[in-house]
């Protein structure tokens, strides 16, 4: 596989066929505690958590992120046993592999949770250098336009305001630091 191009599906829908009992390395798609608490499903989230900074980077590319996302399945493909993904088929009860596709939307799809608050976070971090590097108060005219806002009775950071403030200027950034 070159550089450039996405990984490619390894494994398809339904591979392996029906599995009655799930072990513990599986990650199980669905809802509810059972299906958090599920050992594998655990572990997922920890990967998930352990890379979702460097997903969320600015500076990483569409193409990097792919492959990110596949990292995480490729790991739990390769425990032993092998780590399968998993949905219930609710007519039978019986667990059904979902294949790669499907698992590396689930990846990313868990990779972007909270984006809003990390971003939020990285964007104080950066107004917090920003003010120490260039001396007290300079950093403080500058406005992230993402604000705490109440919905549905419970506080959200990192939602931007839709009203009332002035139109945001131009949009500008300088380049990012070169990765390493």
């Amino acid at each position: 596989m070159s550089s450039n191009s996405p990984p490619r599906p390894q494994i398809p829908p339904g591979h392996g066929g029906p599995v009655k009992t799930p072990h513990a390395n599986d990650v199980l798609s669905g809802r509810g505690g059972r299906i958090n608490s599920h050992s594998g499903n655990v572990r997922f989230r920890e990967l998930v958590d352990s890379l979702k900074r460097e997903y969320l980077d600015p500076r990483t590319k569409k193409i990097e992120k792919a492959r990110i996302a596949a990292s995480i399945i490729s790991n739990i493909r390769s425990l032993e046993p092998s780590g399968r993904f998993l949905k219930e088929d609710p007519h039978t009860g019986l667990w059904l592999e979902i294949g790669d596709e499907r698992a590396w939307k689930k990846s990313g799809q868990a990779l972007r949770e909270s984006a809003p608050e990390i971003r939020a976070e990285r964007q104080a971090q950066l107004q917090m250098m920003v003010g120490h590097a260039s001396g007290a108060g300079l950093g403080a005219g500058i406005s992230t336009g993402v604000d705490n806002v109440v919905v549905g009775g419970k506080k959200k950071a990192g939602r931007k305001s839709r009203g009332g403030a002035d139109p945001p200027g131009p949009r500008h950034r300088p380049n990012p630091p070169e990765r390493e």
